[in-house]
Formats: structure tokens, sequence, C-alpha cells
């Protein structure tokens, strides 16, 4: 079977381009493959029955492999049989038989209640940067920010008597208006009321936050910030600014926020982005549901 391999991997050099990993790639789990049909007593590609495929892809899929793996390992396979079909090394098409692997939906990294607690506590509000920070941290949870929406910001995009905040999604795109608690409200009136004007003269126009020389943040130093408060704070988990946005999703549909409105929060072009912030439980009924009403 190494020969056929071999011939097949020449055709997807030559023919089909294939670079030097995709190539690499398919030669280990072809060689895989063989090897394990060879055991099963298949010498040649045309011993090899649906049955024989369908077992080696089953045991691939309750061992530890990872579902990009085996979906990767079973597209060399297909093409490895549409290449011997095609050159009639084989009567039929084995793998029509398999269904390729979905790919698991991944929960971000989200922090617990009493996590997001101990972090927003960790900035010393007695200085003007800790103000800053808090507010930062409280406006992020509060709102579902992305770390470059925050960092665009400007005061007239806050209204804190209505507790709304305003993102510009850019030129031809729609605004986003979020609303956000009593808790980031305080902290925003506390950081632009007394923090900011020791960095930023009155009248001028600047970003809503900014470092001690008066400039707009980078999103470089808002994760910096965030690293630092976490491991202040005890969190052991590697969190970013965007384990902030994820949390506020998550706990939103923890607390029975509808996909429709998440979907409008966090600037979503699609209501299934919503699905992964479900928690475990939600999602094994979701697939129970799906595979109990297909039909044929």
């Amino acid at each position: 079977m190494i020969r056929n391999i071999d011939s097949f991997l020449e055709y997807m050099t030559v023919i089909r381009g294939a670079s030097g990993n995709t190539l690499s790639a398919y030669r280990q789990d072809l060689i895989r493959f063989a090897q394990d049909m060879e055991s099963k007593g298949a010498e040649t590609p045309d011993q090899i029955t649906e049955e024989m495929v369908s077992d080696y892809f089953f045991a691939m899929e309750h061992s530890d492999a990872a579902v990009s793996t085996i979906s990767r390992h079973m597209s060399a396979v297909r093409a490895f049989f549409r290449f011997l079909v095609e050159n009639d090394d084989v009567a039929r098409n084995v793998t029509d038989v398999l269904k390729q692997p979905k790919m698991k939906r991944k929960r971000p990294q989200t922090l617990t209640s009493e996590e997001i607690d101990r972090l927003l506590a960790a900035p010393d509000t007695q200085k003007p940067m800790g103000q800053r920070d808090r507010a930062i941290l409280e406006l992020m949870y509060a709102s579902g920010l992305k770390v470059s929406e925050l960092t665009s910001l400007h005061p007239s995009d806050i209204d804190l008597r209505t507790a709304i905040v305003r993102v510009d999604r850019g030129e031809g795109r729609s605004v986003r208006r979020i609303p956000f608690g009593e808790k980031a409200r305080n902290a925003l009136v506390e950081w632009i009321a007394k923090g900011r004007e020791h960095y930023v003269p009155a009248l001028v126009e600047a970003p809503l936050f900014v470092n001690v020389r008066g400039t707009g943040l980078t999103r470089q130093s808002v994760w910096k910030m965030v690293r630092q408060y976490a491991e202040q704070a005890g969190i052991r988990k590697k969190i970013t600014p965007g384990s902030l946005r994820h949390s506020f999703a998550a706990h939103l549909m923890e607390n029975g926020a509808d996909a429709r409105s998440l979907t409008r929060m966090m600037g979503f072009s699609s209501e299934a982005q919503t699905v992964v912030y479900e928690n475990d439980e939600e999602l094994r009924l979701r697939e129970v549901y799906e595979r109990a009403q297909k039909r044929g």
C-alpha cells in the first residue's frame, strides 16, 4: 500500500500543488491508516471495506485525539480514496460512509463571580491611576467591550445620566449602545470627575482613558494592566481583557439573558455565536434535542 500512498502524494505535489506541511501530514496519516488496515488483513487498497474504515475512525474518535486531528486524518484518507477511484485502483470509494466530525464548541475563558469581585477590588482607588483602572475593569465587565473598543472611547461616548456607552463600529457600520450598571457608573464618575483631570487639562480633547502622559492607552497596556491585577487578586487563570468580555456574556446567559439581546450587546453578526456561552448542561440538552429532531 506504500506504493499507492507515494503515487497519491506525487499527484498532490505535481497536480494539486500541495504545501510541504500538507504532504507531511498526509503521509503520516496515511501510513498510520495503512498499517492499521494491514493489521486487519488488507494488504492492498481494494481489500479495505467500509466496515474497516468505519471501525478505524470510530476508535480514533473515542481516543484522546483532538477533533481537528481526526478531521485532518479523515480528509487525508478521503482524498486518497478519491485518487484511487479515479485511477481505477479500487472499484468504489469506501470512505463515502464517513461523516466529518463536528468541531467541539469550546467555551471561552471566563471568571467566576467571586473572581470578578476580587479583580474589580484590586485597584487602589485612593490614587488617580487606580481610579482609572477600576473604571476600566468595571466598564469592560459591565458592557462586554472589546479592548480595541475601550481604547477608542471618548468622554462623549459615555452618557452617565442614562448609563449607556456608545460604541462606534466605524464608517458605514451601525453604532452599538450598551447599558452598564451602577458600579461601573460610579467608577466612571470618580475617574472623570477626579482622576482624569490630573492628566488631561480641561477642554483638551483626549480619549476617555489616558496614561500618565495624557495620551490614549494601547491595547497592550490594557492587557498588561489586567494581568497585573489578576495576579494581585490571586487569580491563577491566564486571563486577558477578553476574559472580562466573555465573563460578561456568560454571566448574562446564566442569569436568563436571551440570545437576541446578547447578540446586540456583543456586536455579533449572528445569534449562533452566543451558543458558546451556554453552560455544559445546556449544551448537552441542546445536542440531545438536535439529535432527536433529525429526520431520515
